[in-house]
């Protein structure tokens, strides 16, 4: 147990634990801040903690930086350390003169007390097991409400996995959490390779797509196999097949191409439409006697800036259509070329071999755009039902943590109260 505190900044520079309750008491008329809670949260310092560092700082700043020397006994063994606000991050191994022997981390000496405290619950730290209890005004976790976190937005499964480690039950979790995590990171690389375009993204929709395609493939790697001699004495039959495919798709493509330079040409058109000059309105006296001239100017003047924007409007939309026909005269001369490739190649066996090599490819890159995907949706359907189970795993640990903690209650209240007397008890 903790044995005894010093510091040359205390007014009493020794203060002392004994064993049993030890209270901090303020003066006989309840004076505020004469440091009750500056001294929970240097004992918390003591046990590792950062608190008194983070929330309060303003003892450092007007006192200076603390040097914290204390002792602990152990059956008949004590030890001796200390530990600065200047370098919290290390704590000095002493003599019980209080003479440096060597440093070691912090989370090495929180390991030391685990040990010496004999706490043997596995996967729990010693800050788990303190830190959630040091009470203290400034430190953020007395939450009445959720008395079970540690800072006011710690994630609530991380403050039932403490209370589960605490009564020694986390091994019944500890491998299904695992495999939950392991899914889960599983999940993350895979979202961040498609994210980064290392995986291409498909849907559902595609998925099926690649699904019928692949068949397709197949089928027709399977007839080239089945009829190679046939192929190989007559590879025309072959090429006209393809050949045939490619027109029917440029037929598609000229006939969308024409739509698009139809609109180009009615947009010319109408882009090509000449303005009323204002000199032609003047021949109107001819024709009528004492026309409101400046009223009719000002009307053209509305019209002619309706017509300016109706211009940017349509030479906009002129731009994108005439992008869209330059893709179109892109994907037409691509087919061109590939129409000539074959023909080129019509009384060559080569092709074959070609046909065969390219439709492998395809084949492989759908293969692997489905099987990515169909492994994001199993591995999110996995983390589901992890998830599920763990939850329902979780449930039943937390009824059996409330059963002992109310057996506990009973006793309790049985020592101190008569018989009869009503009791609190988790529900």
């Amino acid at each position: 147990m903790l044995k005894e505190i010093r510091c040359d900044k205390f007014i009493e520079p020794v203060i002392e634990f004994r064993k049993g309750l030890n209270s901090i008491l303020g003066d006989d008329v309840s004076t505020n801040s004469i440091g009750k809670s500056t001294l929970l949260m240097i004992i918390d310092f003591v046990f590792g903690g950062n608190t008194f560092i983070n929330k309060n700082s303003g003892s450092i700043e007007h006192i200076g930086d603390f040097t914290f020397k204390f002792k602990f006994k152990f059956g008949n063994e004590k030890s001796y350390y200390l530990r600065q606000t200047a370098n919290p991050d290390v704590v000095s191994v002493c003599d019980e003169k209080y003479n440096p022997i060597n440093e070691i981390s912090t989370k090495e000496y929180t390991s030391i007390l685990l040990r010496n405290y004999e706490i043997n619950h596995p996967h729990i730290s010693f800050r788990d097991v303190v830190g959630l209890f040091s009470r203290i005004w400034g430190k953020d976790n007395y939450s009445v409400d959720k008395p079970l976190l540690s800072f006011p937005k710690e994630a609530d499964e991380i403050s039932i996995s403490r209370i589960i480690k605490l009564f020694g039950l986390y091994d019944k979790i500890v491998e299904t959490t695992k495999k939950l995590k392991d899914k889960k990171d599983s999940k993350k690389f895979l979202n961040g390779a498609i994210r980064k375009n290392y995986i291409p993204r498909i849907t559902k929709t595609t998925f099926q797509k690649n699904s019928k395609q692949l068949e397709d493939i197949e089928k027709e790697i399977i007839d080239i196999k089945e009829n190679i001699l046939k192929f190989t004495l007559n590879v025309e039959e072959l090429t006209n097949k393809e050949v045939l495919e490619l027109k029917v798709e440029k037929s598609k493509l000229l006939k969308e191409q024409s739509l698009i330079l139809n609109k180009i040409k009615r947009l010319d058109l109408n882009l090509s439409q000449k303005r009323i000059k204002s000199k032609h309105l003047n021949r109107l006296s001819n024709f009528f006697e004492n026309p409101n001239e400046e009223r009719i100017i000002e009307i053209e003047s509305f019209h002619n800036k309706i017509s300016s924007i109706l211009t940017r409007e349509l030479t906009t939309t002129k731009e994108l259509l005439e992008k869209e026909n330059q893709f179109f005269i892109e994907k037409i001369e691509e087919i061109d070329l590939k129409i000539s490739s074959l023909l080129s190649n019509v009384s060559s066996p080569k092709y074959i071999v070609d046909k065969i090599y390219e439709l492998t490819i395809e084949s492989n890159k759908l293969k692997n755009e489905n099987r990515f995907y169909q492994e994001k949706i199993d591995i999110t359907e996995e983390v589901k039902e992890i998830e599920i189970d763990i939850d329902a795993l979780i449930g039943d640990i937390l009824t059996e943590i409330e059963v002992k903690i109310n057996k506990e209650l009973i006793e309790i209240n049985e020592k101190i109260h008569a018989k009869g007397k009503k009791y609190l008890k988790l529900d």
